[in-house]
């Protein structure tokens, strides 16, 4: 899978144990184009079905619960440069500052939306995009 070629990577990603009373996890969607990412992550309820890695169909993914793209949404550059594209009052920016640091991480654009994910599951989230992008570039 050449790195130019646009592909979608779908997973859902469990809460951690000590966060299973949340009944929800979280799941990703990462679609990858020409020097550019983009991002979103949302929750959904735990269980279902689970589809690690790339997939070309969406078999067995839970469902997001009221998944909106653009609740809070930005784009960074690798320079260090980034504008929230979107951010709802009532939410606190995750993705402004996530996508900061994915672009500066990984020298690509970052297009970040980021869904309702509890605070406690934000880590959680980030870490499984940084391992969902070390896979898609081989890293």
């Amino acid at each position: 899978m050449s790195a130019s070629t646009p592909f979608v990577y779908q997973r859902f990603v469990p809460a951690p144990d000590n966060q299973r009373d949340l009944g929800v996890g979280i799941q990703l969607q990462i679609t990858r184009l020409v020097g550019t990412y983009m991002v979103w992550a949302g929750v959904c309820e735990n269980g279902g079905g689970v589809n690690a890695g790339p997939t070309e169909e969406d078999t067995d993914m839970p469902l997001g619960i009221n998944g909106n793209l653009a609740l809070d949404w930005a784009c960074a550059m690798p320079s260090g440069s980034a504008t929230p594209l979107f951010r709802s009052q009532t939410v606190e920016s995750t993705a402004f500052s996530t996508a900061q640091r994915l672009a500066k991480r990984f020298k690509k654009q970052f297009f970040v939306s980021v869904d309702s994910i509890p605070p406690t599951l934000a880590f959680e989230a980030e870490k499984a995009i940084v391992i969902a992008i070390k896979e898609l570039e081989g890293l």
